[in-house]
């Protein structure tokens, strides 16, 4: 116990820094423990051989060799950021609970090394390591995806870790010379493999560490120091480095092409960025560049030293700048450049001695200092960490039921709707988690990484999808049955168009849960060719029925065209059913809605909903007249405004501000009431001025009560957790048939059916028996156009239907993707030509 105490005593200070390392690795250990892996984690568990879904073939990594495969095919498929994914790859085989350790040991390191950089040289100065950790709680940007999310900590915290070692060499020889770093072979081809690896880190932090360790060089050479072989041969390798990664096919995926003015507006963003990322961390740096240069206790000048903090300053520039070519800026591409401005402010606050001053009085500041920066932080981490948990209280349900689901030896489980939180220390807001479209990437990944056949987040919106579609077969069972010629203002009539109000949101509602669940998928051209199959079906089949029904209506061309056959084979070209005609318009869109929606931020979606209500809707309302041809929602253009309103209802993740869903239910209905409320006014105002209208506006798909109805019914679904087993199999087997309700009930030889005029004959019953009937007769007809594509359903898969259309799909997507590229390498052929073509204008001038 006596040695222990001696050599505390006689080691206070490194002993003291021991314990604030570990004060901080036990604090982000803390907050890694309440992480899980998300997104593309679950990827590079196995060997990498795909940028999509996983293969049949692909498998998990098993040993360093499989490392080194996966890698040299992600090289060539993906990216060559090989360097921090190969290190991700060996260390995920080891389990979760040692990644979080072995994660929150590089945070540790990264502090010292921060730190190191700054003091090298120097005094010891513990109250700078304990704000180099405090700086990097509050100024690492996307903390949550760049430091707690696996592949982000990979790629950020990792790499960073990497170069400022690569670099440490490097400025502790500029402070001590050959003193500090043996120039020998044994250094060189360390520093020359170490700088292959720091160069191959990422696309524009490897460039600027070569430039840092240029600069290094060159201030060795006006300092009179000796140029030591290893600096120019780490120099030398991280040039190969970044060669490496820059050259790799498959950057091909990010075509970061621009033209000088779009390099310009670019170049905006990056300053904007960083001033958002960066301001308060340059005030601090202003103010202890001012208090270092204000300091007079210092017996020698500084002179040349004060270069160092310059070349990391040029350093820390030249990686932010550079990304006003890159395409995509994420704010964690920032990373290692404000890990450098942290250096640049720990190296001029250890430039502060006022040594004419009380020693007492200085420690006591900086102790005081410490100490309210500490609380500061103690305060936000308890904030944070709270935020962190709510989402983590959220997922570990959903892997205790992956987990027992796997040792139950079930194929499929079921996982709670996850609404992370908005903390930038959470890595779920940003990373993508398993989604509530089944064929997600991340669902795939996370299927083949827990060995399940299918992981689902909630059956809620599928039940939606079945409940929109009885309620449309009561709208249709209203509008051309019960409520055909009944007189205004009775009874019967104001009833029946308060169902139809509760209704008329349905369709509505198909479209929002496109935009809802597609905008997280994977968009693929081949999923309209089951769609179009299975609506060239029916009409085939509802031909040769009629045929031989009534085949007097086959001659009705107003009704099928001068060919029935032909009308049949082209659904969307004659309009058959408007939805599919509009949908069809929407598809080809998906993908570059789904792009923008994916890149906005969540102010600018609700700006989205928001222009829409008012230019779309408002505004026609004013002018009372159809300003932009919506049709009453009759048209394409309604459903790509709905698909981008789902898509933006998933961005806002509205459900953190109505924590019960069944606000969502009480507000569907109130507006609903709204939408029939309107209809009775204006109608009966016009008939106190002696004459009647029948009010539409209210009624119909793009009235301002209409689509909010059906945006609160979507919520309150997609905030549904359904828990009985029994159900969610019903659910699930009933689902897939939604879509062609409709397409049977709708279709217009269905609508000739005599069926259609006997409902007309309930209006005269009393209104109980108009609203049971009604009711009854919708869920009959419901029913037996659900059980008559369930047979469809399984009829396409004894005949292996899909697999052909699998085939077709896969044969369209590859033309279509070759056609994509030539029309693309056309344009840049014009593009340069173009180019030239104007400088040898601008010659001959």
């Amino acid at each position: 116990m006596d040695k222990v105490v001696e050599f505390i005593k006689k080691n206070k200070v490194k002993v003291a820094g021991a314990l604030i390392m570990i004060a901080a690795f036990v604090i982000l250990l803390i907050i890694n423990l309440h992480v899980d892996y998300t997104s593309d984690d679950f990827r590079y568990r196995f060997i990498y051989d795909t940028p999509g879904n996983p293969l049949p073939t692909t498998k998990k990594i098993s040993s360093f060799w499989d490392v080194i495969i996966s890698m040299i095919n992600h090289w060539k498929l993906c990216n060559g950021r090989v360097v921090a994914h190969g290190l991700l790859q060996m260390v995920m085989p080891f389990g979760k609970l040692f990644f979080r350790i072995f994660n929150s040991l590089v945070y540790v390191s990264l502090g010292f090394l921060i730190y190191k950089h700054s003091v090298y040289g120097k005094k010891s100065n513990l109250s700078l390591l304990v704000l180099v950790y405090i700086g990097m709680w509050f100024f690492l940007p996307q903390f949550g995806l760049s430091v707690m999310w696996a592949s982000g900590a990979a790629n950020y915290l990792w790499c960073a870790a990497i170069m400022l070692s690569f670099m440490l060499p490097y400025r502790m020889y500029a402070a001590n010379g050959a003193d500090s770093v043996k120039d020998s072979w044994k250094s060189a081809v360390l520093m020359g493999l170490f700088g292959l690896f720091a160069g191959c880190t990422n696309e524009n932090t490897g460039g600027g560490v070569v430039l840092i360790c240029t600069l290094f060089i060159l201030f060795y050479k006006i300092k009179g120091f000796k140029i030591p072989k290893w600096s120019w041969i780490g120099v030398i390798t991280a040039v190969c480095g970044v060669v490496l990664l820059l050259a790799a096919p498959g950057n091909y995926r990010i075509d970061s092409k621009a033209s000088f003015a779009e390099i310009l507006i670019r170049f905006k963003d990056v300053i904007a960025k960083t001033e958002t990322l960066a301001f308060w961390l340059f005030v601090i740096i202003a103010v202890v560049l001012i208090l270092a240069l204000l300091d007079k206790s210092r017996h020698t000048k500084l002179g040349i030293n004060w270069l160092v903090p310059l070349i990391y300053f040029v350093g820390s520039v030249a990686m932010i700048s550079v990304l006003a070519f890159a395409a995509m800026r994420p704010e964690r591409t920032w990373f290692t450049a404000i890990v450098l401005l942290i250096v640049i402010a720990g190296w001029l606050y250890s430039e502060i001695k006022f040594s004419d001053v009380k020693p007492y009085i200085i420690t006591a500041s900086k102790l005081g200092l410490t100490a309210v920066f500490t609380i500061v932080f103690l305060i936000s981490f308890n904030k944070e960490l709270s935020a962190v948990k709510s989402t983590y209280d959220q997922i570990k349900p959903g892997l205790e039921a992956i987990e027992q689901a796997v040792e139950n030896g079930e194929n499929e489980v079921e996982i709670p709707l996850v609404t992370p939180s908005d903390s930038k220390y959470d890595p779920y807001n940003g990373a993508l988690y398993a989604g509530d479209s089944p064929t997600l990437w991340v669902n795939a990944w996370m299927e083949k990484y827990y060995g399940i056949e299918k992981i689902t987040r909630n059956y809620g919106i599928d039940l939606l999808r079945l409940v929109s579609m009885f309620l449309i077969v009561v709208l249709h069972s209203l509008s051309r049955g019960a409520l055909v010629g009944v007189a205004p203002f009775n009874i019967h009539y104001e009833a029946g168009f308060l169902i139809e109000a509760l209704t008329y949101c349905a369709v509505n509602c198909f479209a929002l849960i496109s935009g809802y669940v597609g905008v997280d998928s994977k968009f693929k051209y081949r999923r309209i060719v089951p769609i179009w199959l299975q609506v060239v079906f029916y009409c085939l089949i509802f031909t040769m029925f009629f045929m031989y029904l009534k085949p007097d209506l086959l001659t009705n061309k107003a009704l099928l065209g001068s060919n029935p056959y032909y009308t049949a084979l082209t659904p969307v070209i004659h309009n058959t059913y408007w939805y599919f005609t509009a949908y069809f318009a929407l598809f080809f869109f998906i993908p570059f809605i789904n792009k923008g929606m994916r890149d906005i931020t969540i102010k600018q979606a609700y700006a989205v909903i928001i222009s829409v209500i008012f230019v779309y809707i408002a505004l026609p309302y004013f002018a009372k007249v159809d300003l932009f041809k919506l049709e009453k929602g009759y048209s394409a253009t309604w459903i790509i405004f709905l698909y981008v309103i789902g898509a933006a209802l998933k961005k806002i993740k509205i459900e953190k501000l109505i924590r019960n869903k069944y606000w969502y239910l009480i507000l569907y209905v109130l507006t609903a009431v709204m939408a029939w409320g309107g209809k009775f006014i204006s109608e009966y105002h016009t008939k106190l001025n002696g004459g009647f209208k029948n009010d539409e506006v209210f009624l119909q798909y793009n009235s301002i009560f209409i689509l909010l109805s059906g945006m609160f019914l979507v919520l309150f679904f997609a905030n549904l957790n359904i828990n009985n087993d029994k159900f969610k199999k019903v659910i699930r087997f009933l689902a897939p048939a939604a879509f062609g309700v409709y397409i049977i009930h709708v279709n217009p030889l269905m609508f000739q059916l005599p069926f259609w005029g006997k409902l007309m004959q309930l209006s005269q019953k009393p209104l109980y028996l108009m609203v049971l009937g009604v009711l009854l007769n919708s869920l009959i007809v419901f029913v037996l156009c659900l059980a008559a594509d369930l047979v469809r359903i399984q009829l396409f898969r004894l005949l292996h239907i899909n697999k052909f259309l699998d085939l077709i799909s896969d044969w369209l997507s590859k033309y279509m993707n070759l056609f994509c590229e030539k029309v693309k390498k056309c344009s840049d052929g014009n593009s340069v030509n173009n180019k030239k073509l104007s400088q040898g204008k601008l010659k001959d001038r």
